[in-house]
């Protein structure tokens, strides 16, 4: 998925949505960090995921707080609403569950991310 995007990723940041080993190993296999909150009965078990270990892991001894202070996760970027606007239309359609799915949405919100970075350049 990232060989399509012109700039390379060093994060890709996600809601717990994404918050799942395949997917987060996806991310740490291509070369960015995935920062995605996981949920709050996450374990480290890595069942085949070193990354999702690394993650957990990390959130936990940090604490909410500290973590996304530590990763930049919360922060607003300005292409949120238009995101937002892009999951209510086709909310049914885009069920994450699907690494199929997680990944074009992930490639979408870097395309978004990518045009907002050229319009204030």
């Amino acid at each position: 998925m990232f060989e399509r995007v012109n700039t390379p990723v060093e994060k890709l940041f996600g809601d717990p949505a994404y918050a799942g080993r395949d997917f987060i190993q996806t991310v740490a296999d291509s070369g960015a960090k995935p920062v995605v909150k996981p949920q709050s009965n996450a374990t480290p078990k890595t069942k085949g995921s070193p990354a999702w270990r690394k993650l957990v892991e990390e959130y936990q001894e940090l604490g909410y707080e500290k973590w996304g202070d530590k990763t930049g996760y919360g922060k607003r970027f300005p292409n949120e609403s238009q995101f937002g606007s892009f999951n209510s239309r086709f909310g049914e359609e885009m069920n994450v569950k699907s690494t199929h799915i997680a990944e074009r949405i992930g490639l979408a919100r870097m395309i978004l991310h990518n045009f907002f970075q050229y319009l204030r350049n």
